[in-house]
C-alpha cells in the first residue's frame, strides 16, 4: 500500500510539472536505431547548435529505447550532431520548426552506407567492447578467440568476469551475480544452460554492475545479460558453421540459423549440436587437527565426462500495425552426459606414515531436458508512450544415474574388506514462471516515467535415490540414511516505479521497488520443513553530468538482495563423498546490500577510458563454511558469517595507436573486511586483483590477428590464499567469397599455465586443493553465410544519405 501511494504521488507530480509546458516552447523528439539490426541505440548524444553562431543551444543523451526528446526556447534554425562509441559523428544539417510546436524527427539510423541507385549496402563492424554509464557491452562477433566455443566459455572473455573450472561464475571476484538470458532466468543452472548455446548465437553481453530499481533486486555484484541473435535484415538468411579443437579430449560443434524477414513477420530458427569432453585432474591434501590427533588425508582424482547438447530456438515477431506487436519464441535444450571419475583416498598418520586407503571408482549417464516459452505484446507509440505485456515460463527435467565401487586396502596395499557397491539417481524438477508489465511514458525536456509490475515463482523438486549391495541377501537394498526428496517453493511479488529528469547538462533519475518474497521448503519424511517471508524496499538513485563532449560522470546508488538458494538451505546431508559431505542451513538469512558506484567516461582522439570508484556494505554474507570430524572427514555448509565492507577500483581503456591496431586494457582491485563475525576468519581483509588484455590487428589481404591474456594475481582469502595464475590465447581470422565464408585458427592457453590451487587455512583445518583441466586447445572455426536480402527502397537511409555527413566505416575491433 506504502509503494502504491509513492508511485501515485510520482505521477501526479509528473502530470502536475508537465502537462503544459509545450505550450511555451518547442520540441523534438526522434530516435536513434543501428541500421543493420535494428536495435535501439542508448546514451548516444544528440547535441543542438545555433545555425546562426554555431553556438551550443542543449543537448540530450537517448534513453534504453533509443529516444531523444529536447525542449527548445526560441524557433530558430538549428544543426545537429550525434555521437556515439563506436560510431563516427553524424549530422543533421537543418533543422526548422514549421506550423507546429513539436518537431518529429522520425527514426534515425546510424551506420555506415553507401547509397548505389535503390539499394543501400551496409558494412558494420564493433568494438570489442562498448562503455556506457550505466552497463558496458561486450559485442561477441568481435571476439576471435571463442568462435566455435560455447556461450559459458565466451563469458570467461568478458572483462570484470570469471569462470573456475567448475564454471561458477563471478562478477568483480563475487559469484553472487544474477545470469539473465534476452533479460530472463535461466530456469536452470546459467552455466549448465549456457554450455549448450554457441558464442556464435549470442549478439552480446550486457554488464550492468548497480542496476536501477527497473531490475530484479537479485544478484549481489550484478546482473550479467545474455543477449541472442535475431534476425535484423530483410528476406531470407542463413548461416552455418562448425568447428573442432583439440587438447587432451577433442570438442566440436555444429550450428545452424535460418532467419525470414519481411513486412509484418520476422521469424527464426536456430540450432545448435555440441560435444564437449570435459576432463581434469585434481588433488586435495588435507590435515585434521583434533584435540588428541592428527589425521592426513591425500585425495586424487581424474573426471572424464563427455556430453552431448542440442539447442532449438524458435521465434516469431508479428507487427499488427506500427504500435502493436506480437512476439513469441520456444527454446528447446536437451542433453546427455556420461563418463567417470576415479577417487584414491590415501590417510596417514601424525608421522606421515600411510595407514590405509581406498579407491573409489564412479561412473555415470545423465540426461536433462529444458522446454521454455516467451509470449508478449508490445505497444509503442510516436508519444512515447511504451506498454510491455511479457510471459516466460520454463520447466526441466534433469536425471543422473551414478553408480560407485569402492576397494579398501591397509598399508601393505592388500584388500581388507569386501568393495562397497552404491547406487545413486538424482531426479531434479524445476519450474520457472515470470510474469511481467513495463510502462514507460517519455516527458518533455527529456524527463521518463517508467512502472512495472512482475511475479516470479520458482518451484525445484529433488530428490535421491540410493541403494547399496547386502552381500548377505545378495542383492541391492536401499539406503535409507542416504535417500530424500526436497520440495521448494520461491514466489515474489514486485513493484517498480522510476523517474527520469534532464536539467542542461545533468541527468536525474530515482527509483524505487518493492518485493514480497515467500519461500517454503520441505523435506518430504522429515520434521525439516520451512517457511519464511522477506518484504523489502529497495531505492535506486543515479546522477549523470555531461561535463563537455566527451567527458561524463556518474553516481549510483542501490540497494540489493542474495537470497539463499535451494540447495543452500536444503539441511539434508550429502554422503555421496564420504570424506567430504555436503549440507545446507535452512537458518540462513538473506544477504542484504547497499552499493555505491561512482564512474568517468573521457573520449580522447585515440583513447578512451571509463574508470569507476565502487563500494559496498553487506549484511549476513553468505559463505561456505567446514567442520572437521574423525579420520578425514569434514562438512561444508554455509552460514551468515557478518557484516562486510567492500571497496574496488575499475577500469576500462581503449587505445587506437593505428587505424590497423586496437587495444583493449581492463582491470579491477578489490578490498573486503569484515566487521563483525559469527564463524572463524583468518584474514579479515583482504585484497584482490584481476586483469584483462587484448590486441586486435588488421593485416594485409584482409588478415585479422587477435592475442588476449588475463592475468589475476595471486591473494589472500578470508579463509586461506588462492594462487596466481594466467593464460594467453590467440586467432587468425580471414573471409573469403565476399565475406560470406569465414575461417578461423584458434589457439587456448597457449603456454599451458591455467591452474586452480588454493589453500583453506582453519585452527583445525589445513587443505591444499589443485585442479588442472584440458585447457591447452588449438581449433578451427568455419562458418558461412548466403541468403537473399530483399531490395526495397529506403526513404529513411536516402533521408539520411542527403542531409546527413555520416562516417565511411564504423571502427572495428
Amino acid at each position: 500500500m506504502r509503494l502504491a501511494i509513492l508511485i501515485s504521488i510520482v505521477i501526479a507530480c509528473a502530470t502536475y510539472l508537465y502537462p503544459q509546458d509545450v505550450q511555451n516552447g518547442f520540441v523534438i523528439k526522434g530516435k536513434l536505431v543501428e541500421q543493420v539490426s535494428k536495435a535501439p541505440i542508448e546514451y548516444a548524444t544528440f547535441s543542438l547548435f545555433s545555425s546562426v553562431d554555431s553556438s551550443l543551444v542543449t543537448g540530450v543523451v537517448s534513453d534504453a529505447e533509443g529516444r531523444i526528446v529536447i525542449a527548445v526556447k526560441d524557433r530558430g534554425i538549428y544543426y545537429a550532431e550525434i555521437n556515439f562509441i563506436g560510431f563516427q559523428p553524424w549530422t543533421l544539417e537543418r533543422i526548422e520548426f514549421n506550423e507546429t510546436n513539436i518537431l518529429d524527427l522520425g527514426t534515425l539510423f546510424l551506420g555506415s552506407s553507401t547509397l548505389n541507385l535503390e539499394e543501400v549496402t551496409v558494412t558494420e563492424r564493433r568494438t570489442q567492447m562498448q562503455m556506457q554509464l550505466d552497463k558496458r557491452i561486450f559485442n561477441a562477433d568481435a571476439n576471435l578467440t571463442t568462435r566455435g566455443a560455447d556461450a559459458l566459455q565466451l563469458l570467461g572473455e568478458v572483462p570484470s568476469v570469471e569462470v573456475d573450472p567448475d564454471g561458477q561464475i563471478s562478477l568483480r571476484g563475487s559469484n553472487d551475480v544474477n545470469v539473465l538470458i534476452d533479460g530472463r532466468p535461466t530456469g536452470i543452472p546459467a552455466s549448465q544452460l549456457l554450455q549448450s548455446i554457441p558464442a556464435s548465437q549470442i549478439e552480446r553481453i550486457e554488464i550492468i554492475t548497480n542496476p536501477s530499481a527497473k531490475y530484479e533486486a537479485e544478484g549481489m555484484s550484478g546482473i550479467l545479460n545474455v543477449v541472442l541473435k535475431k534476425n535484423g535484415k530483410g528476406g531470407v538468411s542463413s548461416t552455418i558453421g562448425t568447428a573442432l579443437s583439440m587438447g587432451i579430449r577433442p570438442r566440436y560443434e555444429g550450428n545452424a540459423s535460418l532467419a525470414f524477414k519481411r513486412d509484418k513477420i520476422n521469424a527464426y530458427l536456430n540450432y545448435s549440436y555440441n560435444f564437449r569432453n570435459r576432463y581434469s585432474i585434481g588433488t586435495i591434501d588435507k590435515e585434521l587437527i583434533l584435540k588428541d590427533t592428527s589425521f592426513f588425508l591425500n585425495n586424487n582424482s581424474l573426471r572424464d565426462r563427455p556430453g552431448i547438447s542440442h539447442n532449438l530456438k524458435l521465434g516469431l515477431d508479428y507487427s499488427l500495425n506500427s504500435n502493436n506487436t506480437l512476439y513469441f519464441s520456444s527454446t528447446l535444450t536437451p542433453s546427455a552426459r556420461r563418463g567417470i571419475e576415479n577417487t584414491d583416498y590415501l590417510n596417514y598418520d601424525t608421522n606421515f606414515s600411510f595407514v590405509e586407503g581406498s579407491s573409489r571408482k564412479a561412473s555415470f549417464e545423465a540426461l536433462d531436458v529444458s522446454n521454455s516459452f516467451n509470449l508478449g505484446w508490445t505497444y509503442a507509440n510516436s508519444d512515447d508512450k511504451k506498454l510491455d505485456i511479457d510471459l516466460f515460463h520454463n520447466t526441466s527435467q534433469q536425471t543422473d544415474n551414478q553408480f560407485y565401487n569402492e576397494f579398501f586396502f591397509d598399508e601393505f596395499l592388500f584388500e581388507v574388506e569386501d568393495p562397497l557397491l552404491e547406487t545413486f539417481d538424482f531426479m531434479k524438477g524445476n519450474e520457472v514462471t515470470r510474469l511481467s508489465v513495463d510502462y514507460a511514458q517519455g516527458l518533455l525536456h527529456g524527463g521518463k516515467l517508467e512502472l512495472g509490475y512482475r511475479y516470479d515463482r520458482l518451484f525445484i523438486d529433488n530428490e535421491i535415490y540410493s541403494e547399496f549391495f547386502d552381500r548377505n541377501l545378495n542383492q541391492f537394498v536401499s539406503d535409507g540414511t542416504l535417500n530424500n526428496r526436497f520440495l521448494y517453493t520461491q514466489s515474489i511479488n514486485a513493484l517498480y516505479g522510476t523517474y527520469a529528469y534532464k536539467y542542461q547538462q545533468w541527468n536525474f533519475q530515482l527509483g524505487l521497488r518493492y518485493e514480497g518474497t515467500q519461500i517454503s521448503g520441505d523435506l518430504v519424511g522429515s520434521n525439516s520443513g520451512f517457511d519464511r517471508n522477506f518484504n523489502q524496499l529497495f531505492p535506486s538513485a543515479s546522477v549523470l553530468l555531461k561535463i563537455k563532449e566527451g567527458w561524463d560522470m556518474s553516481f549510483s546508488y542501490s540497494k540489493r538482495v542474495k537470497r539463499p538458494s535451494a540447495g543452500q538451505l536444503n539441511p539434508f546431508t550429502d554422503y555421496s563423498d564420504p570424506y567430504n559431505l555436503r549440507s545446507g542451513n535452512a537458518s540462513l538469512d538473506p544477504e542484504i546490500m547497499d552499493a555505491v558506484e561512482i564512474g568517468m567516461l573521457r573520449i580522447w582522439e585515440k583513447v578512451t577510458v571509463n574508470a569507476s570508484l565502487f563500494g559496498n556494505y553487506t549484511q549476513d554474507e553468505i559463505n561456505r563454511f567446514l567442520y572437521p570430524f574423525d579420520e578425514g572427514v569434514t562438512l561444508s555448509t554455509f552460514e551468515n558469517v557478518g557484516e562486510s565492507v567492500r571497496v574496488g577500483m575499475e577500469f576500462f581503456i581503449n587505445y587506437y595507436p593505428l587505424k590497423w591496431i586496437r587495444m583493449n586494457l581492463s582491470g579491477n582491485i578489490r578490498q573486503n573486511t569484515f566487521l563483525n563475525t559469527n564463524v572463524e576468519i583468518v584474514n579479515l581483509s583482504t585484497t584482490s586483483m584481476f586483469f584483462n588484455y587484448m590486441s586486435n590487428f588488421s593485416l594485409p589481404r584482409g588478415v585479422n590477428f587477435q592475442i588476449s591474456s588475463r592475468y589475476r594475481p595471486g591473494f589472500a582469502t578470508n579463509q586461506g590464499k588462492i594462487y596466481e595464475f594466467f593464460n594467453v590465447d590467440f586467432a587468425l581470422a580471414k573471409d573469403f567469397l565476399n565475406n560470406k565464408l569465414s575461417v578461423t585458427i584458434q589457439g587456448n592457453d597457449i603456454f599451458n599455465t591455467l591452474r586452480f590451487k588454493y589453500d583453506l587455512i582453519q585452527s583445525n583445518i589445513v587443505q591444499q586443493t589443485l585442479r588442472d583441466w584440458d585447457s591447452r586447445r588449438v581449433g578451427v572455426a568455419i562458418s558461412y553465410r548466403f541468403g537473399q536480402d530483399l531490395k526495397e527502397k529506403s526513404k529513411s537511409a536516402k533521408r539520411g544519405d542527403n542531409s546527413r555527413r555520416g562516417s565511411e566505416e564504423m571502427e572495428e575491433f
